[in-house]
């Protein structure tokens, strides 16, 4: 799967910022899900139609195929991106992706920049990685000679880990890297580079230790902030408290360790900090609609109930569909 960040001053005429732009409907309050696919190791290709709203901790480029796609970006205006463009999503942005028709597809790049850049780490190319995080709190439309290149090589790349096709992922990033004031358009966007580096810390500190059992005061007290100023920034930027995002994590990792024969769901269940077995199966089936037995004999069936604690009115959003 695939992962990218980016933020760029462009400067376009006037005539063509108000042609981008369309007009809420007063009063429609958006709801954004988390995007369940698991984790992208590091780039997927794909083709996709109409989504739901949605945010997710990679990077995407979207390129229009038949007819123009309108998006919506965190709260503001819808952006109408045309076929031989390219809209780069910044991870942990709330976006909304609707296409004129149910039937017009278009391609998407996911990249997971933070493995990437542990790839990397100790190495001459880290500092321009570091550089794409510095730049990368905006989503951005590319345009003329830009896109057509981006285009030219995003066409070439397949979801194999080959050399030419990790060779193309990075010739990809450092293109967006590179500012083309009059190749790109840089789409509005609330979130400030902090509170995107504070979200990308967070996700790497739990995928990183899925087992985690974390204190909420410390972890305040690790982001220089009180506990409720915390609570507060989590639930803005990720649409539920911190406690339900931390077991949807555990219980995204138990899916994959499910699909590991060898692992016993007892060990599942302390790998991953719950207190005991029948506390993991209870939180898994909230989460799923279904048991940790049930999932590992179907992994492919995976329901969720309608009447679960994640629909009740202490969250926003639920957790799987």
């Amino acid at each position: 799967m695939l992962v990218i960040h980016y933020n760029l001053p462009v400067f376009l005429p006037r005539l063509a910022l108000s042609a981008r732009t369309g007009k809420r409907s007063p009063g429609v309050a958006m709801k954004f899900e988390l995007y369940q696919r698991q984790e992208i190791v590091l780039f997927l290709k794909e083709s996709e139609q109409n989504t739901p709203p949605h945010y997710h901790n990679f990077i995407e480029l979207i390129l229009p195929q038949d007819n123009p796609i309108s998006v919506t970006i965190d709260t503001a205006d819808p952006i109408h991106v045309w076929p031989g463009e390219i809209l780069l999503i910044p991870p942990f942005i709330a976006h909304h992706i609707e296409a004129e028709n149910t039937d017009d597809r278009r391609t998407t790049l996911k990249i997971n920049l933070q493995k990437l850049y542990l790839m990397l780490a100790n190495t001459p190319y880290a500092p321009q990685i570091e550089h794409f995080y510095q730049i990368g709190s905006n989503g951005r439309v590319y345009l003329n000679e830009t896109a057509t290149q981006l285009a030219e090589i995003i066409d070439r790349i397949g979801n194999e880990y080959t050399l030419r096709n990790f060779s193309d992922i990075v010739h990809v990033i450092d293109i967006l890297c590179q500012e083309r004031p009059s190749d790109e358009w840089m789409v509005p966007n609330k979130k400030t580079t902090r509170e995107m580096n504070l979200c990308a810390t967070l996700n790497d500190m739990v995928d990183n230790n899925p087992g985690i059992d974390i204190n909420l005061d410390e972890l305040a007290q690790q982001f220089n902030m009180s506990k409720s100023t915390f609570c507060r920034f989590f639930k803005k930027h990720f649409g539920v408290s911190f406690h339900t995002w931390l077991l949807e994590k555990k219980v995204k990792s138990a899916c994959c360790y499910l699909q590991e024969p060898d692992m016993s769901i007892q060990a599942i269940s302390y790998q991953l900090g719950f207190s005991s077995p029948s506390h993991f199966t209870k939180v898994f089936k909230q989460l799923t609609g279904t048991t940790p037995k049930e999932f590992r004999d179907n992994p492919l069936d995976f329901p969720r109930t309608e009447n679960d604690a994640l629909y009740s009115d202490d969250h926003d959003m639920p957790l799987y569909r």
